[in-house]
């Protein structure tokens, strides 16, 4: 899985040119592995995953309660998140620039549509909850804080945004970047990180073992509890955001 590795605050502006080759090869690169194996994109198969998604259901529910009214999952993959809104009795709407994951979106009952963020054009101030989940990472650099002011311009002006990514374990400054980043235009109310630096580190020097260690919960959450204490913030692997729009000064 790709890591968000450097969240700049400030950023260039894409220019069409470059905005539509990545939006071509992105396309092309999605249809390609939803059509060879759509279960690589299944959060159950991986446990650290299927925990992400726990936590973030875990956040919705806490913080915005029972949750009701318009949705959008912006690059919503397996839609695990949309998918469970809807079983809430939210209206969502699922987005994603592969139409073959829309196609899976649907057999879920879900009203989808193809788009490509960060510039969605979907309509102004309308969802109660806004959804981006693991897309940060798959966008170039320069696209970052674009994605944060679309996010802030699909929210109702009460509404929340929701939003995760995984981190560079090999930053110091991932997770600080990152609030920054979030902070141009919306203000945290809860957010959750994982810890798995440590495992991260030793499967790459000894894949066997962290596969089976990944695998068995106990341990798992053993070795991120040693992450936490020994690495504090520079131990975070991934982190959810729930946050509403920043809210502007007067003069």
């Amino acid at each position: 899985m790709d890591k968000l590795k450097i969240i700049a605050v400030t950023h260039k502006h894409d220019t069409t040119a470059q905005s539509c080759r990545w939006e071509d090869q992105k396309s092309a690169e999605f249809e390609r592995a939803w059509l060879q194996n759509p279960s690589q994109f299944d959060p159950d198969r991986c446990p650290i995953t299927a925990d992400q998604v726990e936590e973030a259901w875990r956040l919705i529910t806490q913080q915005v309660g029972n949750p009701r009214g318009p949705a959008v999952e912006v690059g919503c993959g397996f839609a695990a998140i949309s998918r469970r809104l809807f079983q809430a009795g939210c209206d969502v709407l699922a987005t994603d620039i592969a139409s073959n994951c829309l196609v899976h979106a649907a057999k879920l009952g879900l009203p989808t549509r193809q788009c490509t963020a960060p510039s969605t054009e979907l309509d102004d101030d309308r969802y109660q909850l806004v959804l981006c989940c693991n897309l940060i990472a798959e966008l170039p650099q320069r696209s970052h804080r674009h994605l944060m002011a679309e996010l802030y311009r699909l929210c109702h002006p009460n509404g929340y945004v929701l939003i995760s990514t995984d981190l560079d374990i090999y930053s110091k400054n991932a997770l600080l970047c990152f609030e920054q980043l979030i902070r141009t235009e919306l203000e945290p109310i809860a957010w959750s990180t994982q810890h798995h630096a440590l495992l991260l580190r030793l499967e790459k020097l000894w894949p066997s073992l962290g596969t089976w260690i990944r695998m068995r919960s106990g341990l798992r959450e053993i070795l991120e509890k040693v992450c936490r204490r020994l690495l504090g913030d520079h131990g975070a692997s991934h982190i959810t955001v729930l946050a509403r729009r920043r809210r502007a000064f007067s003069g």
